[in-house]
């Protein structure tokens, strides 16, 4: 593993309590900084170099960057409380069943709660609650951005709210059924609020989604560092109370049992974290491979890397070889140019559509022209990048592979 990449996990790993702080020798600091930053975690960073400041020659130029966004990721992280107060008073008034889930469930799980950083909160509601819902959060500010499909929107400030009327809204391959699997999320939930309608996952589903939506993301666009870290403080705070037979069967039903293997090594060899089962050991080369491309491209897998690779791996199954292989690319991009009325009409900008699929060739064509128009730079950069990255695409998806996707 690359150095500083290497000294990062370490620093990570020191904050979560589960390694002494590293002594860090011959760092490029500016890189080091660059990857708490694309990865989400400059906050945590800057409090574990804060914790040995007297051994540790730190650049003031970078300290003062870490510093930046350690109060950059305070303040977030204060207006999402606040909001998140007032929006879980509001639903618990009117007796909207609400589930909790990733980041802001699993905050506190940190030592310092406030350092794990979320760009959006993920809140799952019954979907007879939509319109109920909607009404409430806009009179209390937040505005809608996009009001169709299962996930709705919402922004106020600098808080953005995801509201989901169901878990899962598209499988990830043909062999993982995830949406059936999360047909009825609520079967897995408890509520966290007696007097009230707050709702969490059992520890053990908890769990076992965790891994899905880290499944869900490396397939698409890719998984950084954050999400590992979850898995991480995860089993730290709750590991000798999860019921492992029982995540084990599940994830070797969702045939994810590759998957949860690999990952669960990767956090025992990062983070020092301890399983109470037996995990295969994955080949060393393996590891350097799947480390460096988790750690390059940061939380989402977006930097310096071909982001459109995940669009077309989305757009559907796995590609075929030889001359097949070239027409699948053909099909795919056009998928991509002209989405189907399913994906358009969830978006606000064209929500004209819903119940109207006959309209369909009109939105496609008001979409060209916005895109030609006004995002001409961004609409060259997908086609090109769709075309140019089959070499990229065969790569990543040798890669995922072995990884179990």
């Amino acid at each position: 593993m690359e150095h500083n990449t290497a000294c990062l996990i370490s620093l990570l790993a020191s904050h979560i309590g589960q390694n002494k702080l590293p002594t860090l020798k011959h760092i490029d600091w500016e890189q080091l900084y660059t990857l708490g930053k694309i990865h989400s975690v400059s906050g945590m960073i800057y409090l574990s170099l804060q914790a040995q400041q007297h051994e540790v020659e730190l650049p003031d130029t970078v300290r003062d960057k870490l510093k930046q966004d350690f109060i950059s990721t305070l303040s977030r992280a204060a207006a999402q409380e606040l909001e998140m107060k007032h929006v879980i008073e509001l639903f618990n008034q009117e007796q909207i069943n609400h589930l909790l889930f990733k980041g802001f469930a699993l905050k506190d799980m940190y030592p310092v709660p406030e350092m794990r950083t979320m760009g959006d909160i993920d809140i799952l509601i019954h979907a007879s609650n939509r319109q109920k819902s909607h009404v409430l959060l806009e009179g209390a500010g937040f505005k809608a951005t996009t009001t169709g499909g299962n996930v709705w929107t919402y922004i106020k400030g600098s808080v953005r709210l995801e509201i989901h009327d169901h878990l899962i809204s598209r499988n990830l391959n043909n062999q993982i059924d995830l949406r059936d699997y999360y047909k009825n999320a609520w079967k897995y939930a408890v509520n966290i609020s007696p007097q009230g309608n707050t709702y969490q996952f059992t520890k053990n589903d908890h769990f076992v989604y965790l891994l899905v939506h880290m499944a869900k993301h490396f397939y698409s666009t890719g998984c950084g560092i954050r999400m590992f870290l979850d898995i991480a403080v995860f089993i730290q705070r709750y590991g000798n109370q999860l019921d492992w037979s029982y995540i084990i069967s599940e994830c070797s039903m969702l045939k994810l049992d590759v998957f949860a293997n690999h990952v669960l090594e990767l956090c025992v060899r990062w983070f020092n974290v301890t399983v109470p089962i037996t995990i295969p050991k994955m080949d060393e080369l393996f590891y350097e491979q799947i480390s460096e491309y988790i750690c390059s491209a940061g939380v989402f897998g977006y930097y310096e890397r071909n982001q459109y690779i995940g669009i077309l791996r989305m757009a559907g199954a796995k590609k075929p070889t030889g001359r097949e292989g070239k027409l699948w690319m053909i099909s795919m991009y056009w998928s991509i140019c002209f989405p189907s009325y399913e994906t358009m009409s969830r978006t606000a900008t064209y929500s004209f559509l819903k119940n109207k699929p006959m309209l369909l060739p009109v939105a496609w064509g008001i979409r060209a022209a916005r895109s030609l128009l006004f995002r001409w730079k961004s609409t060259w950069a997908l086609l090109t990048g769709v075309m140019g990255g089959e070499q990229e695409f065969d790569r990543q998806g040798k890669l995922l592979e072995k990884l179990g996707l």
